[in-house]
């Protein structure tokens, strides 16, 4: 039931597990970087500009520019660079954005929204939010995720509903972006999608604890399925908290499941009794070959940090931390990459140019498959000496041309052709052995007068009806 095995094969145990000093470590270094390399193309960037305008100005214009672009440096001096913890606590909002509004904002199942969460958690180990914001690349994440979970989300209603709830403008963001980011998103995780999280896993252990006998209502009340599903959704929310904190670069979502259900035990109902210390072992005897330990999990729970241990996962983030986050916001833009800001100018010129290299190639292919078309026969087979062109030039079929009948009675007319057809002339000569050509008859179709058929017709008839 539980594929530990397969799971330890997946690209998700081999590739994107980590120690958790070690992923702050890449995190932190990867973050410093993209901070300097933005700063250099800021700089670079103002040192253009002045250039551009300081040509055909007058001394007087040129001075006050100078000022102002004096005051402009020291603005930048004393802004606040934006701190390593800042960013990640950044990124923590959007993570907390999607897994809180997945369902009442998209109209998407929870499953979509931590696939999306950790395509997020993995795209930046390696990049920060200064190469890229979190507001142009998490609509990404949750169209690639409705895509690997096989639910309808479109990336135009995805961009339509966050700019009617007010997430974000249409300055923001724009469908070619979204599309773009996503292409990024994929190279980035290198296009590892399958997502094994505890959601499947928990079901299937809720299903073995209420069969079994390990969790029952005492006051037999409710259902088995009523109880599964209450169950089930206090485990939702203990997976969101799980998912915010990265759990899944840490451990196997066999683990984690398992320690979910002995959190459970704080939350379920009074009448609900779950005897979690039997089904622990019935599990890791059936399932897991002995190898967990009861130590181990309170290890995993330590990482799941429940705030004053109620699940209430809206108010996960105080009023105070939003205002903070709204300023870790504002620097970020100030200090983001403006070769992946759309915004920009250099972010402009650069788009320009990719469009019209594309351009270009697309001319050179229709200019070379215009030569190849218009090759001759010698040219493509010139080369080779024992070939025959001859042969080649038999074998491709042709259509026959049409013969104009019009052309061939102007040459029979000219040889002395009087006009006549071969069955015509056959019948002529019939005719003048038997004694002279037949003037033909003046009437109706079978001569005579007009009407004088039809009144030979009527008389057979009549005759018919007489003899029969």
């Amino acid at each position: 039931m539980f594929p530990y095995d397969q799971f330890k094969q997946s690209t998700q145990f081999k590739k994107w597990n980590f120690n958790k000093n070690d992923l702050l470590q890449i995190r932190k270094e990867t973050f410093l970087l993209s901070l300097e390399n933005s700063l250099e193309i800021l700089s670079k960037n103002s040192q253009t500009t002045k250039k551009s305008k300081v040509q055909g100005q007058e001394q007087e214009q040129k001075q006050e520019q100078e000022k102002e672009k004096e005051q402009e440096i020291e603005k930048e001096k004393k802004q606040e660079k934006p701190t390593f913890k800042e960013s990640q606590d950044l990124l923590l909002y959007y993570y907390h954005f999607i897994l809180n509004n997945i369902k009442t904002y998209y109209s998407l199942p929870l499953k979509v929204g931590i696939t999306s969460v950790t395509y997020l958690q993995r795209f930046y180990t390696e990049k920060s939010a200064i190469d890229y914001d979190p507001i142009l690349i998490f609509l990404s994440a949750i169209s690639l995720a409705s895509k690997v979970e096989e639910e309808n989300a479109l990336p135009y209603d995805l961009l339509k509903i966050s700019i009617d709830k007010g997430i974000m403008t249409k300055e923001d963001c724009t469908l070619e972006i979204i599309l773009k980011n996503e292409k990024v998103l994929l190279n980035e995780i290198q296009f590892h999608l399958k997502i094994h999280h505890p959601l499947h896993f928990l079901r299937l252990m809720l299903d073995d604890a209420i069969t079994s006998g390990f969790l029952v209502d005492q006051s037999q009340q409710l259902t088995q399925q009523q109880v599964k599903s209450t169950s089930f959704s206090i485990c939702e929310n203990i997976v969101k908290y799980s998912i915010m904190n990265e759990i899944l670069f840490y451990f196997t979502p066999h683990e984690i499941s398992i320690s979910i259900l002995k959190l459970l035990l704080q939350f379920i109902p009074v009448s609900f009794k779950f005897n979690f210390v039997d089904f622990f072992h019935f599990l890791n005897t059936n399932y897991f070959s002995s190898y967990l330990s009861i130590e181990k999990i309170d290890q995993i729970i330590e990482e799941i940090p429940i705030p004053n241990n109620t699940l209430n996962f809206e108010k996960y983030f105080k009023k105070e931390e939003l205002l903070k986050i709204q300023i870790i916001k504002l620097k970020i833009k100030f200090f983001k990459n403006p070769l992946n800001d759309p915004n920009s100018e250099i972010y402009k010129e650069k788009r320009e140019k990719e469009i019209q290299n594309k351009e270009n190639d697309y001319l050179k292919k229709q200019e070379l498959n215009f030569q190849e078309q218009t090759m001759s026969l010698e040219e493509i087979f010139g080369n080779d000496e024992n070939f025959d062109n001859s042969l080649l030039l038999n074998a491709i079929p042709t259509k026959k041309k049409k013969k104009n009948k019009n052309n061939n009675n102007n040459t029979k007319r000219k040889n002395g052709w009087n006009g006549e057809t071969e069955r015509g002339g056959r019948r002529r000569r019939r005719e003048e052995k038997k004694g002279g050509k037949k003037e033909k008859k003046k009437g109706g179709k079978k001569g005579g007068k007009k009407g004088k058929g039809k009144e030979k017709k009527k008389e057979k008839k009549i005759n018919r009806r007489l003899f029969h």
